[in-house]
């Protein structure tokens, strides 16, 4: 059957974020065909992508998608037997071997029946305020509180990694409270919006306005309650920082240790006239001064990718005796523990 180039490419783009990048777990790297659609799982992250392909084959997904990046024609042809998938182009013709003695991805799509679930709505701004929590969460999987995830408490956003806690109300609620951990967040986060999700069991669903059906393993157990924290919060002055750090802030990532932008920390000093931010990794330490405009003079720690994005919302910084407190308005808290 002859496809868009094109079009295939992008869904194998969509489904990847599914797949696993090594097959410890075999068939969990491979992309699955079934005629309409291209299933993928890996036990954590599962999409199913309406395409019509009229072919029934499982591959490995890293093959397919670095031979297709190859290929600039504007359609292709696919074909399968029992054991190759067959890819030809006016200028190409590739051959990948099938997977035939494995099942685990059929398997998990077998056992769900989507249309037997109920679905509910998605807020809007759902994931727009997903990657602002997503700043706030701990690295530490094993955390014993789930530090590790982001608590959907059906009208808000809750995380926090112990020294920072977040709070994000969305514009509507969900009809259901749940966890969804953060090395998944990120892979939701490929997608522009979802438009109703279900909830089952230890898995939550969400559907696109193309089709689209992305499921994610959710967390376990319970999550604290921050409320107490939030509202104990006692303002002693406040600070409007300037927002010409914003450029600075985003360019500082490769100065300070993290397994990703938003997990790595700098200290700041503010002053009236000076902004003093230095950042470490093994080996290295960066001190940098920037001219700026502030309003007052604090000093704490803090993700630099996540003030950027607190500055773009808001300059105005609350300082108590132990924590500082940014906050718009009912869209969002923010505390961050200052060093004593």
């Amino acid at each position: 059957m002859k496809v868009k180039t094109e079009e295939l490419k992008s869904v194998i783009k969509v489904l990847l974020p599914a797949t696993s990048k090594k097959d410890l777990v075999l068939q969990m790297a491979h992309l699955v065909f079934q005629e309409n659609e291209i299933l993928a799982y890996n036990d954590r992250i599962a999409i199913a992508h309406p395409f019509e392909s009229g072919i029934t084959a499982s591959v490995p997904a890293e093959s397919l998608n670095k031979i297709l990046d190859g290929i600039e024609d504007k359609e292709i042809e696919l074909s399968a037997d029992d054991n190759n998938l067959t890819i030809t182009s006016k200028s190409t013709e590739a051959v990948i071997q099938i997977e035939t003695e494995y099942r685990v991805v059929e398997e998990y799509f077998s056992e769900v029946d989507f249309d037997a679930m109920e679905w509910g709505d998605v807020p809007q701004d759902f994931l727009d305020n997903m990657a602002l929590a997503r700043l706030s969460t701990s690295s530490n999987a094993l955390d014993p509180n789930n530090l590790y995830c982001v608590y959907v408490n059906k009208e808000c956003l809750d995380s926090s990694d112990g020294y920072r806690v977040s709070r994000i109300f969305m514009e509507s609620d969900f009809e259901d409270s749940f966890l969804l951990p953060s090395s998944s967040i990120q892979d939701l986060l490929t997608f522009k919006s979802f438009e109703s999700y279900s909830l089952e069991d230890s898995w939550i669903h969400f559907t696109t306005d193309n089709e689209v059906t992305v499921s994610c393993r959710t967390g376990a157990g319970d999550f604290p309650d921050f409320t107490e924290i939030i509202d104990g919060f006692e303002k002693e002055s406040e600070i409007k920082i300037d927002t010409k750090l914003i450029p600075a802030l985003e360019n500082l990532s490769g100065l300070v240790e993290g397994e990703s932008d938003f997990m790595k920390s700098v200290n700041i000093e503010l002053k009236a006239k000076k902004a003093i931010i230095t950042g470490r990794k093994e080996g290295v330490s960066v001190k940098k001064s920037y001219d700026v405009e502030n309003s007052g003079t604090a000093t704490f720690d803090i993700s630099p990718v996540f003030l950027a994005y607190i500055l773009k919302l808001t300059n105005n910084m609350a300082i108590g005796e132990h924590s500082a407190l940014f906050e718009d308005n009912d869209k969002f808290i923010h505390l961050v523990q200052l060093p004593v």
